[in-house]
């Protein structure tokens, strides 16, 4: 049987649908991922064909999406009775689709031939696909916090959301590998699609070193852990002038950079939900991070008090990482537990500056062998720590996260990081205001009857401040989110 060939330009001339064949070669080969549909999980593999100048993308599913998944890249293959579709609503965009009578051949050696010498580069091609990219950086969002969010994930209940909710004022309590298995900051990727190598999909293509994080963030009542890869990375480094070394090796010195990136700033994070299918959960998906607060002088876009000081909901999960002030602080030594106002902590939040306050030769220098140099320094704020304290002049402020000792009012640094003298009145203000607002709220309760996430989403907008509930972005995706309160 004859199967006559349709030229990838032709595709353009398609009003609706169309069943066709065609010959290209595969020029990106993503793989196959699993999305979650009406029918439940499937997956879909969207791979991008070329011929001549002309590219267009396949949204291949089920087990066509592993067939076309295993196409190697800059392969020429022939596609017999793939469906052409015009996308709805968009005026010049066209997608090549499966069905059950869908064939993906090896091409010809004549033909593999003729198509590779006429095939044009990237940039000079006409792309008949138009793909959504979502500008998360500049979309409308929903002002809420970090626990409130975490209270809307219920175990085995997944929901993508493609709402976006931004978080203020997030502090980088520790960083880690993406693999659970090692500890390397720095993996081998494929350079097709940047995954982790070995690439089963593109199992010739060359390998590249790529920066792959995971931050533990907090805010005062809860932490999550998030994946941040180099892309994302560069652009963070980038915006705080910070000169990552160019030889990207996994070295003391880049951890410590990096580490003193993250801990020198408060961040905004945008966060979108997705379903994680190995561990059944709902988890929060990093979109885009930014700093909103810096310590350090570098040239940073000041974060109006406005947005730093928008009222948003709580919910005390016990769990985070409070700003406090030390004198309203409890300890609960049988338990391990800081109390600051509604909140229950194992480490806290605070600012310190070191003051001329002399203090006796006995309670000045003690031996201590749990600290690296063998002494403990000992200052009237009661905060113990060696090196950086020695070093220390009257007026500096530091903010430093602390955990408990043996001894009432005494605190041990987990970690400091130094303030700038000119940053002193905004960091000030700005933990002021969490401190008040966070730990004297009673926080919002999720009712018990709200066994899905949806219905937890649905009750947390009706909870909040009447800017965020009628927000505009909570009209975006495909979840319904009405709300009860909503016009």
């Amino acid at each position: 049987m004859t199967h006559p060939l349709a030229r990838l330009e032709s595709l353009s001339r398609v009003r609706d649908r169309q069943y066709i064949c065609v010959k290209a070669m595969v020029v990106e080969n993503p793989g196959s991922t699993e999305r979650l549909t009406g029918n439940g999980p499937l997956s879909v593999c969207n791979a991008v064909i070329q011929e001549g100048t002309t590219r267009v993308r396949c949204a291949f599913w089920r087990e066509m999406a592993d067939k076309l998944a295993a196409v190697a890249v800059n392969s020429c293959v022939l596609l017999y009775q793939v469906l052409v579709s015009k996308k709805a609503g968009d005026a010049a965009s066209w997608e090549l689709g499966s069905w059950r009578g869908t064939q993906i051949l090896p091409c010809p050696r004549d033909l593999a031939d003729q198509m590779t010498a006429t095939l044009a580069d990237k940039e000079a091609c006409r792309m008949l696909t138009n793909v959504p990219v979502k500008d998360y950086k500049n979309c409308p969002v929903v002002a809420t916090s970090l626990s409130a969010l975490m209270g809307v994930i219920v175990p085995g209940a997944l929901r993508k959301v493609e709402t976006v909710f931004e978080v203020v004022g997030l502090q980088v309590m520790g960083i880690t590998s993406v693999r659970s298995e090692t500890d390397e900051w720095i993996l081998d990727s494929c350079s097709t699609c940047n995954r982790a190598a070995p690439c089963q999909a593109h199992a010739t293509a060359p390998t590249e070193r790529r920066l792959a994080l995971r931050p533990t963030v907090a805010d005062s009542n809860a932490q999550c852990s998030l994946m941040i890869y180099h892309e994302g990375i560069l652009a963070v480094a980038k915006l705080l002038n910070v000169e990552l070394t160019t030889s990207l090796q996994d070295t003391r010195t880049l951890r410590t950079q990096l580490r003193d990136m993250f801990r020198s700033a408060q961040w905004t994070c945008r966060f979108t939900f997705r379903g994680n299918e190995y561990q059944e959960v709902l988890e929060l998906d990093l979109r885009h991070l930014e700093p909103c607060l810096v310590t350090t002088r570098e040239a940073v876009a000041a974060t109006s008090p406005e947005l730093l000081q928008r009222p948003v909901t709580h919910h005390h999960m016990h769990a985070g990482c409070p700003v406090v002030s030390l004198r309203d602080v409890t300890e609960d030594k049988d338990l391990g537990m800081f109390t600051f106002g509604h909140i229950d902590c194992t480490a806290m939040r605070a600012l310190v500056a070191f003051n001329e306050v002399d203090l006796a030769d006995d309670e000045a220098l003690q031996q201590d062998p749990n600290t690296t140099s063998a002494i403990r320094v000992k200052r009237s704020v009661d905060c113990l720590l060696s090196h950086w304290m020695l070093r220390g002049s009257a007026g500096q402020v530091f903010q430093v996260v602390l955990g408990q000792t043996d001894s009432f009012g005494e605190y041990s640094v987990l970690w400091h990081a130094p303030v700038v003298q000119e940053r002193v009145p905004e960091v000030t203000a700005f933990w002021e205001f969490l401190s008040a607002t966070e730990s004297k709220d009673a926080g919002f309760q999720f009712d018990k009857d709200w066994e899905t996430p949806l219905k937890r989403l649905r009750g947390l907008r009706d909870g909040m401040p009447e800017q965020e509930r009628h927000s505009d972005a909570w009209h975006s995706g495909d979840v319904p989110m009405e709300s009860v309160l909503a016009p």
